[in-house]
């Protein structure tokens, strides 16, 4: 069976407006994460496996963000679900994605680790005064 003419039209006008990429060129670069909150402590997740910084001692009410820098798919996971003012585990594997938590009980101690690479050492530790 032959193409007609209007289907060989419609997919020159599909590929000439990014229909597909026969170049073989990479997507663009995500768009920047968002700004962080004011005052806020950066934590990032790399191909190095580890958190950084691994241990941050903050203040009640601190915001803290997590940015994904590159890498395999990372976790960041509380030890103890349970412990007052901790966060829900998050999955993060895109380049730019963040998660932001703000600290309000002081006098605890947070410790979290990445699922996939605790073996490896990927741990973390935030204390709240």
């Amino acid at each position: 069976m032959r193409p007609t003419v209007s289907a060989l039209v419609l997919l020159g006008v599909m590929t000439a407006c990014g229909g597909s990429d026969p170049a073989g060129n990479n997507p663009p670069p995500p768009p920047p994460p968002p700004p962080a909150p004011p005052g806020a402590v950066i934590i990032t997740l790399g191909a190095n496996l580890q958190f950084s910084p691994e241990e941050v001692t903050i203040s009640a009410g601190t915001p803290v963000r997590w940015v994904y820098e590159s890498g395999p798919a990372h976790t960041v996971t509380p030890r103890d679900d349970g412990q007052p003012g901790v966060w829900a585990r998050q999955a993060m594997g895109t380049v730019g994605q963040t998660f932001d938590h703000t600290f309000n009980v002081a006098g605890q101690t947070y410790d979290y680790f990445c699922e996939p690479h605790e073996l490896q050492g990927m741990t973390g530790r935030i204390v709240v005064q």
